[in-house]
């Protein structure tokens, strides 16, 4: 019989993951390093995660979760609501770019194909999760499928030439574009995404106060 996960080891195991992602970036965090932070077994670590991959994740589940509170959303507001999801993206996405070590990270993910594949699909799941998917839809529906790989590909790619070559990207305004188009595959039509995907959502002195406070938890 397995033996159970303790969550309070897997908080404290990611904890130091994200420590490391900040520190040195994807790439060079490995489970020994987090082992040692911990004070446990690299076995140890991998028994709660085994892959790496699901270290980046679990960092990405708690950083859209301290966006949303910190952009003062409640859980009950981010159901269903498209305006919201597209906000919390946002500050997600200015988070990893402005402090130099998340930089790294992201560059890492992006430069890292498998993983790129498990992010894309965990930005789709968590958006449709939140939204929920309507009548007649299935989260595999091809019109879905395709909206995440082509639009949230096109905006990875954007994100690393940013990244790496240093060319300017208004995530605001490329997020909407992402969103407008998982929006239009799941039935949406386009005066009702226009209506709740306006620009102004992500008011810039908004989401920089968000991203700040958001820095504070994460130190």
């Amino acid at each position: 019989m397995p033996r159970p996960k303790n969550e309070k080891l897997k908080h404290e195991i990611l904890g130091a993951a994200r420590a490391s992602f900040r520190a040195r970036g994807y790439d060079a965090t490995s489970y020994a390093i987090v082992a040692e932070a911990c004070g446990i077994s690299r076995n140890l670590v991998q028994y709660h995660f085994p892959k790496k991959q699901q270290l980046a994740i679990g960092f990405m589940e708690r950083l859209l979760e301290e966006s949303r509170i910190a952009l003062g959303i409640s859980e009950e507001e981010l159901k269903g609501n498209l305006t919201h999801i597209f906000v919390i993206g946002v500050c997600f996405f200015e988070f990893l770019l402005q402090e130099k070590g998340y930089r790294a990270f992201l560059a890492d993910v992006i430069r890292n194909r498998d993983l790129t594949e498990e992010v894309l699909s965990f930005n789709g799941d968590w958006a449709l999760a939140q939204l929920g998917v309507p009548d007649g839809f299935e989260a595999s529906d091809a019109r879905v499928v395709r909206a995440v790989i082509v639009q949230m590909g096109g905006f990875y790619e954007l994100l690393y030439r940013c990244l790496t070559v240093g060319e300017h990207i208004d995530v605001a305004y490329e997020l909407q574009l992402v969103m407008s188009a998982f929006s239009e595959a799941l039935g949406y039509g386009a005066g009702e995404i226009a209506r709740l995907l306006p620009l102004e959502a992500a008011d810039p002195a908004r989401v920089q106060a968000a991203v700040q406070r958001v820095n504070t938890v994460l130190l």
